[in-house]
């Protein structure tokens, strides 16, 4: 029985009554070099808000980050640099966390934000190279700045879940409504001016 117990709650964050803020969609840790971690959360409107962990203070929002579409999926990109990935439906950006400045924006094609926010997003170990799923498919993206070095082009569905191995060399991603999990290994070559993006099958399981 809770009868005679007292619940005591601090620090609850919302979205703010009255607000075009939205729904939170996905949030990240993010420890800073300095003082406390930050909680940064995306919003169906595409915002993105952080909050101080120690007091819960609103350290910093950004209104349409990337547009109006919602955020899918946040994740830490360099966490010395204080640096962070953001999905949504309107593209891929980067953010310096210390004062939530943009420093990078890739928006996807037009047909591309019809087909909705992006199912997953994974980061490689040193935050060189981030893989992002949609339901058009998988999309790598590698360098500073980040530029597209490759596209699967559609596959049976949108990609589920997506992860890098800690050497960085492989990913595994699988499907939204299959079982089976496939393993990629890729590499990401310069030669002259530009790039060249090896990937090939490893295998898979289910």
């Amino acid at each position: 029985s809770s009868r005679g117990s007292k619940v005591v709650k601090r620090g609850v964050l919302r979205a703010g009554r009255g607000s075009q803020a939205g729904a939170y969609t996905c949030a990240a840790w993010v420890q800073m070099q300095e003082g406390e971690p930050l909680l940064v959360l995306g919003t169906s409107q595409g915002a993105v808000h952080a909050y101080v962990a120690g007091s819960s203070k609103k350290a910093w929002d950004v209104a349409e980050a990337m547009g109006t579409g919602a955020f899918a999926a946040l994740r830490v990109l360099n966490e010395p640099e204080g640096l962070l990935v953001a999905a949504s439906a309107d593209g891929v950006c980067i953010m310096d966390c210390t004062e939530g400045a943009m420093l990078q924006s890739i928006p996807f094609p037009a047909k591309q934000k019809k087909k909705g926010a992006p199912s997953c997003l994974a980061v490689a170990h040193g935050g060189d190279v981030v893989l992002v799923g949609h339901a058009g498919g998988l999309q790598l993206f590698q360098g500073s700045p980040l530029k597209s070095r490759w596209n699967s082009g559609e596959l049976g569905g949108p990609p589920g879940a997506a992860a890098f191995s800690p050497c960085g060399q492989y990913f595994a991603f699988s499907e939204t409504g299959s079982s089976v999990v496939r393993i990629v290994k890729f590499e990401v070559k310069k030669h002259g001016r530009g790039f060249s993006t090896i990937v090939h099958g490893v295998g898979k399981f289910d």
